[in-house]
Formats: structure tokens, C-alpha cells, sequence
């Protein structure tokens, strides 16, 4: 069942049912914040709480708020997207247990999230809640528990809904603008409505092609469509034995890159091998994750990535490899240890990689004249690997307002080539504020998918990159009309005035969907909720027209959270989804709170 929305949250919600069979008087709230955020860096939020309740409700309404915020916390964390916490519904004395409450809370619901693995993880938030606040109860060191949690909450909830840092992005900056999003299965998320939408799976957006993306995705293809359209590429060649390898490497005067030919994140490149061990390490190395190996010409300069989307470039970042910076006191590998000390303090889901001082890094240092045993002057950079990848992370320096026009020109062009909506193109250059053909620079890679919110530059840039996406908006116009007979005729007139003004409009009712060229398109669903969300998931969709003449909005919640005009006609014509009588005035009632919701409190809410 695809969820609605129905108890007021900033997104698609539902029920829980919690039960404190007994809460000891000893549990504390002060304890429970210190440890959340001592062992898993989880910073609370207020609670909803009100002075006139006894001591025993404020336990159970705080806990319950505490709860709801670390398994939000928790799924954002997989990047699940739990934007808004949820909030207590009702708060109960349990009338067979002394001391137990029973609380109905309403929680974020995300389509095609499997309900026995959501309720999984709030019974074990709530465990792990209450064993946290009381004092009596001793938790393991950071490292014990964030391994707890990882294994028992973190892990199960990512692996029903699988998605990536880049689609978790997208979404948030999508409902920080207002905007509607769902779930539409595999990893797939729909943004806005009707002919307002766009679809996205981690970057990849709804226009890209096919055979530009597998084509980009290997690197010796992806290079012979760069120089068929004329634009400036690597030189390289394939290699499948050590034997090739070694002579191409002579043939391109032995100063290259080795890489997988299938591969991105950086895995499996060896820069400027030297000598014939070298080498055959080099291709080892990258047979490892491909068995065809780019023997690839090196090329000067320092790789920059140049994000564009739908032909515009969103921005531009020089990529440095992963650096410790002095400090004129510590040592290089003093360095690395402090810093890997401060990321091993962190839950084991907010660390990154630990900074490396292995024979890569020493060779590495070596290059620029530097040892593990060096002392850095103050604010002096030691890079610790070649090039920035993924796998290892780096440094990004952003020079999305220096970058030559030129370039950006041509970052546009290889996208093109690809037929991509969103790709990230980098180009090698000594100095990409030149033109590239005055410098040599070329492109080495198209990316499909490009990490999104990976970066202070791509961060700062989402809510432009979704505006460009959706340029005139995410809602289409919804005109709702409750009643009986007289309502659906004032939607009929309204639909078919719309229609004949050149609108694309389509009228939904609980048993008809009609187009816009005002014929009835049948549809094996039979309520209301499901053929609305079909038209807002369908692009042709200018404008919708819905009539409500039941209470099924009562079960479902709203399939929209938003209407342009809300009309209501002969409201006591409507009738019981559950009995088809006509609707009690208390049902109707709460059809109407729906559209008219009171202002809810927001202490609760994700930040």
C-alpha cells in the first residue's frame, strides 16, 4: 500500500502503535541526552512537553519524542529519507498494566519500505532508548555500541530501500524547497507532478540515454566518441596481458596511467609507474577489478570536475588527493595518527577512511621531497596519495567562478555526446582558467551519475541544481471538489472548461478517470487515491481535477499535499468508504481537517 498523507507530517506518513508496559521512575532524560550524545553523536532536539502533565506523562511523551528523533536520525543516516521525525498522536494509560502507557505515533513513510522491517527498527530504537536512559544500565564504549546499532538498525533499514548519498540528497534539498517526491520502486524517485516532474536514481535523471551510459561507463569507448565529435581526449590502448601492456606503455614513451577500462572511483589507477615491476604491479592491480586494463598516456595538469546538468554547468572543482596540513609541530605521521584517532571517536557510520601512511603514502611523499618523519610548516599541505578518488576521498577546491568559458563550453559538449542529463565531466588541466586548447587539457572521463553532495561546491549548489531541473515548479494545479452529485457536477463543468481552454486536465471521481480530451480511460484500480496518483505520476498531466464523494481520505490520507482550490458543495451528500451510507457529520468533519489541518508542532521535525 502506498502511504498518504494524513496526520500533518511534511511527508508521506503513517501509524505506530508503542507500548511502555512500565516505566521506572528512575529513568532519566539528562542521562539519555548525555550518552546519545556521547556514544553516537546525536545532538537532541526539544521535546514537546506541557507543565500541566503529571511527571509519569512527561516521561513517556519525552521518550517517545527521543525516540522518534534517533530513528529518523538513524535512517537519514542510510540515507533513508526521514526529513520529518514524526510526532506523538495519543498518549494512554494502559488499563490492564500499572505504570504502562500506550502511545500512537505518527512516523514517515517511505513506499515499498517492507512494514515488518520499519517496525523492526522502532522496537529497537525504543529498546535501545530506554536502556541508554536508564542509569542503572552500563552501555558498551563508542566503538561496542555504534556496532550494536549499525548491525541491529542501521544495516536492516538500508538494505529494504538501497539508495545513495546522491538520490538522498536530491530529496532533501527537493523538501527544504516545498517540493513533492515518492518512492516509485528500485531505488527510483519521482520529484513534482504531472508534466512537472522528474525521476532520479542516485544522479541519474530521467533523460539520460541508455547507450551513452554504457558507453561512458567504458573508458576506451567513452573516449573514441569524444575524438569522433572533435573533442580532446586521452590516448591509450588495450590491454589484456602483461605483454600488451608493456608495449603500449613503450609506445606512449612510457609515461602513463594504468586503469581498469570499466571502472570509476578511482579504484584500481596507478599514476606514472616506474620501471617494468612497476608496471606489472600497476596492471595486477587494475586486472583486479577488470580483466581489460587502459594503458593510458599521462597527461600534465591536475583533474578537475566539472558538473553539468540539462547543458548548463552547475559548477567546478579542482580535485586535490586526500592531504594532512602541518601544523610546525607534529610530524607527517603524527598527523595521520591524530586525525585517524578523532575519526575512530565518531559511531562507525560517520567515519571516513582512515588517513593512510602505507608504502603508497610514503612513495607518495617521496615524489615532493617529504617523509612520514618530516615536520610541515604551518598550513603546508602533504599529499598522501597521487589523485583524489572516491574510494580514498580528497580535497575539493572549488573554481566554479574562475573557470574559462571555454571549458565550460566543452564540459557541455561531452555530455552531449552522451545524450546525459546529468554527468560529470573532468578534465585534465594545468590551469583551467585557459582556454583548453591553449593548454593541451584534455577530457578523461565522463561520469555517469556523479556523486551529488559529496562537497562544501556540490552542497552549496543543490537547491540551483533542482531549480534548473524543475525550471517552472513541482506542483501541478489540483482543484478539489467535496460533495455528492452536485460537487461532481461542478468538477465536470470545471474540467471541461479547462479542457477546452487547451489545458491538459483530467478529472479523477472514486470510480471514473476522464482526459483531457474529456474520454474515459479505464483503469483496473477502483478508488480514489490510487487513480489520482497515477495522474500525478503521469507527464502528460497539466492540471487535476478530483472529486471527493466518500470518506476513503479518512484511510488512505491524501495522495496530494497541496490543492489550488478546495471547494466544498453539498458535504453532507458524501458517503461512508466503509458502508456506503451517507457519511456522519463527525466523519465529515474529519475530511475537512485534512485540507485544513491545525498548525502542528514542529519540535519534533528533523532540522
Amino acid at each position: 500500500m502506498r502511504a498518504g498523507y494524513r496526520f500533518g507530517l511534511a511527508q508521506h506518513d503513517q501509524s505506530l502503535t508503542l507500548q511502555f508496559k512500565a516505566l521506572s521512575p528512575t529513568l532519566s532524560l539528562e542521562t539519555l541526552d548525555a550518552r546519545l550524545a556521547a556514544l553516537l553523536a546525536f545532538g537532541p532536539g526539544p521535546l514537546p512537553l506541557r507543565p500541566d502533565w503529571a511527571p509519569d506523562k512527561t516521561l513517556a511523551m519525552a521518550l517517545s519524542a527521543r525516540i522518534l528523533q534517533v530513528a529518523a536520525e538513524l535512517q537519514r543516516s542510510v540515507h533513508l529519507p526521514a526529513f520529518d521525525a514524526g510526532k506523538v498522536l495519543t498518549c494512554d494509560p494502559m488499563p490492564d498494566q500499572p505504570g504502562g502507557w500506550v502511545m500512537t505515533l505518527a512516523v514517515p513513510a517511505i513506499d515499498y519500505f517492507a512494514p515488518p522491517i520499519l517496525h523492526q527498527l522502532y522496537s529497537r530504537v525504543t529498546t535501545l532508548v530506554l536502556n541508554l536512559a536508564n542509569p542503572a544500565h552500563i552501555p558498551g564504549n563508542i566503538e561496542q555500541l555504534s556496532n550494536e546499532v549499525d548491525t541491529e538498525i542501521r544495516l536492516p533499514a538500508r538494505s529494504a530501500v538501497p539508495l545513495s548519498q546522491s538520490t538522498y540528497h536530491l530529496l532533501r534539498t527537493a523538501q527544504a524547497a516545498g517540493m513533492p517526491w515518492r518512492h516509485t520502486g528500485n531505488g527510483i524517485f519521482q520529484i513534482g507532478w504531472g508534466e512537472r516532474q522528474t525521476r532520479v536514481r542516485s544522479s541519474q535523471l530521467w533523460g539520460d540515454t541508455a547507450l551513452g551510459c554504457e558507453t561512458a561507463q567504458h573508458k576506451y569507448w567513452a573516449a573514441q566518441w569524444l575524438n569522433q565529435a572533435g573533442l580532446p581526449a586521452a590516448q591509450h590502448g588495450v590491454a589484456n596481458t602483461e605483454a600488451q601492456a608493456f608495449e603500449l606503455a613503450r609506445q606512449l614513451g612510457n609515461k602513463v596511467v594504468i586503469k581498469p577500462v570499466d571502472r570509476d572511483r578511482g579504484e584500481g589507477i596507478t599514476v606514472l609507474p616506474q620501471g617494468e615491476e612497476a608496471l606489472r604491479h600497476a596492471f595486477l592491480a587494475a586486472q583486479q577489478y577488470s580483466p581489460q586494463v587502459l594503458v593510458e598516456a599521462w597527461a600534465p595538469g591536475v583533474c578537475h570536475r566539472v558538473l553539468v546538468v540539462k547543458d548548463k554547468m552547475v559548477y567546478a572543482v579542482k580535485r586535490l588527493p586526500i592531504a594532512v596540513e602541518g601544523d610546525g609541530v607534529n610530524t607527517i605521521a603524527d598527523l595521520i595518527r591524530r586525525a585517524n584517532e578523532r575519526r575512530q571517536g565518531l559511531p562507525v557510520w560517520q567515519r571516513k577512511p582512515p588517513l593512510p601512511d602505507d608504502t603508497q603514502t610514503q612513495a607518495c611523499l617521496q615524489l615532493y621531497g617529504l617523509s612520514l618523519n618530516d615536520v610541515l610548516p604551518a598550513g603546508q599541505w602533504a599529499p598522501l596519495r597521487d589523485i583524489e578518488s572516491t574510494a580514498w576521498g580528497g580535497i575539493d577546491l572549488e573554481l566554479t567562478d574562475h573557470i574559462h568559458p571555454e571549458n565550460i563550453a566543452l564540459a557541455i559538449r561531452a555530455a552531449q555526446v552522451f545524450g546525459l542529463s546529468a554527468a560529470g565531466v573532468d578534465i585534465m588541466s594545468t590551469d583551467i582558467t585557459r582556454p583548453w586548447y591553449e593548454n593541451g587539457a584534455i577530457i578523461n572521463e565522463v561520469n555517469v551519475a556523479p556523486l551529488l553532495g559529496g562537497g562544501p561546491a556540490s552542497l552549496r549548489t543543490l537547491p540551483a541544481l533542482i531549480a534548473h531541473l524543475l525550471p517552472n515548479g513541482a506542483h501541478i494545479p489540483i482543484d478539489v471538489y467535496l460533495g455528492g452529485p452536485e460537487a461532481l457536477q461542478a468538477a465536470q463543468e470545471r474540467h471541461a472548461t479547462l479542457c477546452q481552454s487547451g489545458v491538459n486536465a483530467f478529472l479523477c471521481t472514486p470510480d471514473q478517470t476522464w482526459s483531457s480530451h474529456q474520454k474515459l480511460l479505464p483503469t483496473p484500480h477502483q478508488n480514489l487515491f490510487d487513480r489520482c496518483l497515477i495522474q500525478l505520476g503521469n507527464p502528460q498531466a497539466g492540471h487535476l481535477v478530483v472529486v471527493i464523494q466518500n470518506t476513503e481520505f479518512l484511510t488512505t490520507g491524501l495522495p496530494f499535499n497541496r490543492c489550488a482550490t478546495f471547494t466544498v458543495v453539498d458535504a453532507q451528500k458524501c458517503q461512508s468508504a466503509q458502508t456506503g451510507a451517507l457519511a456522519s457529520d463527525d466523519e465529515v468533519r474529519q475530511l475537512l481537517s485534512l485540507f485544513s489541518p491545525p498548525a502542528r508542532d514542529q519540535s519534533s521535525s528533523a532540522p
